[in-house]
């Protein structure tokens, strides 16, 4: 199989895509072979569309490394497979194709890991006296890891759909933009807790940008109105999954540290500081390239 450059879709960011051309003899031939990645990062993805009398098909290509050929070189790059993860897809084929799609961009999307993060880290903390405290309880950890999740999920699903179905279009480097700005904000507020007495609201406010950035790469596999349900469905279940990964991990880790000075005094504000030099040269980077 040949692949070659083609001029962009004026519609796709051409920060956040390479779109190729090609052609093939029989869809078999396209979804039964191992295509050499070698230029793909283990980040990307080769999302493949085809257009057929059966109408429009997609496959997944996902990288893994080539034990062949060694480990990754030092700037992430080096020999990498793609397999292919979905070809025509229904019912519950599409279901669980999405469902890991969803997975696989919450833990790379380090963004929005940042963002869950930065209002977690407080999470088994109270605000008391000018200092940060100790929660007594786990119970008290777990309400308020609830609330914080529940409306970020509430309002990122809700924005995830409008998106999906075409009723809310902005263009992507402001969306990205705003979701830099949102792991600002966040960890900001972990410096000046007074300023930001309910994260919840945060959470629930900054949900509906995260979910415009979710519906961008629902965008790049190209939706249809037959699977659209499930495609949503789907893919919303597998970001929920990957965010209830990352609580589980993080809130009982915090949870056993939280009394000790280092937790407090030392990690919850320097990291905070650390997220917000992140955070602004993302927003100085997506920002500039819109220029």
């Amino acid at each position: 199989m040949r692949f070659f450059p083609v001029v962009p879709d004026p519609g796709i960011d051409d920060q956040r895509h390479i779109q190729f051309g090609g052609g093939f003899h029989a869809l078999g031939d396209l979804l039964d072979q191992i295509v050499d990645l070698a230029f793909l990062h283990f980040e990307h993805q080769l999302i493949v569309h085809l257009h057929d009398h059966q109408g429009v098909q997609f496959a997944v290509f996902q990288p893994v490394v080539n034990l062949d050929h060694g480990v990754l070189d030092d700037v992430g790059g080096g020999a990498l497979h793609g397999r292919v993860d979905g070809g025509a897809l229904g019912g519950l084929a599409a279901l669980a194709t999405f469902f890991w799609q969803g997975v696989h961009h919450i833990l790379i999307g380090y963004d929005h890991i940042l963002f869950l993060l930065t209002l977690l880290f407080p999470a088994v903390l109270v605000w008391r006296q000018g200092a940060w405290q100790p929660k007594e309880s786990m119970r008290e950890a777990l309400l308020t890891t609830l609330g914080i999740v529940t409306a970020f999920t509430v309002t990122h699903s809700l924005t995830l759909a409008l998106a999906s179905l075409g009723l809310v279009n902005l263009p992507s480097w402001l969306v990205e933009s705003a979701i830099a700005i949102t792991v600002g904000l966040g960890a900001l507020s972990n410096l000046a807790p007074r300023y930001f007495p309910r994260r919840w609201v945060m959470a629930l406010v900054f949900g509906l940008i995260h979910g415009l950035g979710f519906a961008a790469v629902l965008a790049d596999l190209g939706l249809d109105g037959g699977s659209l349900v499930l495609t949503l469905l789907g893919f919303n279940l597998g970001v929920e999954a990957g965010q209830a990964l990352i609580v589980l991990v993080f809130v009982p880790a915090a949870f056993l540290v939280r009394r000790t000075a280092a937790y407090r005094r030392w990690f919850v504000p320097i990291g905070s500081v650390a997220i917000i030099a992140i955070a602004t040269v993302w927003a100085v980077d997506r920002l500039s390239g819109a220029l």
